[in-house]
């Protein structure tokens, strides 16, 4: 399991990715973050974990 900055900011958990092995694979609308998990329950929970943390209005929203 990694977490890393990427390049496009484009939408939160999102559907496994056959780069990562079947991993599922998240990025934040508003900021920089992603990350490759395991599952896709693991995926919501840093997902959320993330808008609470860096973007609580957002979280608040969600």
């Amino acid at each position: 399991m990694s977490e890393r900055d990427g390049d496009d900011p484009s939408a939160s958990p999102s559907n496994t990715d056959p780069a990562h092995g079947g991993s599922v694979t998240g990025r934040c609308e508003l900021c920089e973050w992603y990350a490759v998990l395991d599952s896709y329950p693991a995926m919501v929970e840093a997902y959320q974990d993330h808008l609470r943390d860096e973007h609580p209005k957002a979280w608040l929203r969600a």
